[in-house]
């Protein structure tokens, strides 16, 4: 069944049989979110977590579409998480593979002038407790200053935009349509003056990939979009119409996913409202890479 016709399908059933009861605010008995412990929690360490769920949400749509997650140093792909802005990216006027060598010939120097003390040492853990620690403390504050500015990368956060349009109008006969979440972004922006937070579209896909109830279904249609861009530009080993037809299903697959969610009226999609509600909804849609020290900073 062609796209439009499943989606045009799913809207007539869904409003068949929820009509349109999710304008209404949650039922009393409506379970709160989750992840609305620890509001109390360290700003930095709030940011930490934010970063390493936006990390592996990148990490999954990668995966997902077969691309590599890491280079040859185990480091993560840029493709996958990069510097938002080169410009205020501080750091790079040295490159980590630079560093790695001035560290070795640190490491080189500093065993030379104990050269005489390690004679005497019996065992040999202790130097390698010491290079250890001397190369974390090295590496540390090195990321201080490059890897806070790290976000997700362009091509996954285009997929992910592109995930939005893919669900808009399946969201829009669910609990959380867009126009709601949209409105609940605007709300909390104009009263929260404590972070950055984002905006419009930005916010509302951030929203759906970062909270617990929707971001399954949003990482996997998102997985399979960016599989059929790649791999239907990529030669196969099989014809480009079959490679087209078989991506395509895929990603069908995954848009009936969240469809029958939405049809099977599942809680999740009641939880996720509440959470809009709730003081923790700001912490899914806050840019974790803004400086308070520099507004200007985007």
């Amino acid at each position: 069944m062609p796209v439009r016709d499943f989606v045009s399908c799913a809207r007539a059933r869904i409003y068949q049989r929820a009509g349109r009861a999710h304008m209404s605010a949650p039922a009393d008995g409506c379970e709160p979110a989750s992840e609305d412990d620890g509001d109390d929690e360290d700003e930095d360490a709030e940011m930490a977590r934010l970063k390493a769920v936006d990390m592996d949400i990148a990490m999954s749509i990668a995966a997902c579409a077969g691309l590599g997650t890491h280079d040859k140093l185990g480091n993560p792909s840029e493709e996958v998480w990069a510097p938002r802005n080169a410009a205020t990216r501080n750091g790079k006027l040295v490159e980590a593979k630079d560093v790695r060598k001035l560290l070795l010939e640190q490491i080189k120097l500093q065993l030379a002038a104990k050269q005489d003390l390690l004679t005497e040492i019996e065992n040999d853990a202790i130097v390698c407790t010491w290079i250890k620690k001397y190369t974390a403390a090295w590496e540390q504050e090195y990321n201080k200053g490059v890897q806070e500015k790290f976000d997700i990368g362009r091509k996954i956060l285009s997929v992910m935009h592109d995930t939005l349009f893919e669900v808009k109008e399946l969201l829009n006969v669910s609990p959380v349509s867009v126009a709601d979440l949209e409105a609940a972004a605007s709300r909390t922006a104009a009263t929260d003056g404590a972070r950055r937070l984002l905006r419009g579209d930005d916010a509302v896909v951030r929203f759906l990939f970062r909270n617990e109830h929707t971001r399954f279904h949003m990482v996997r249609i998102a997985g399979r979009l960016l599989q059929k861009k790649e791999v239907c530009n990529r030669a196969g080993t099989y014809s480009a119409k079959q490679q087209r037809h078989d991506i395509t299903q895929e990603k069908d697959d995954a848009v009936r996913g969240i469809y029958c969610a939405i049809r099977d009226e599942e809680p999740r999609f009641r939880r996720c409202r509440a959470l809009l509600l709730s003081r923790r909804f700001a912490w899914h849609i806050t840019d974790h890479i803004y400086d308070h020290g520099a507004p200007g900073d985007v």
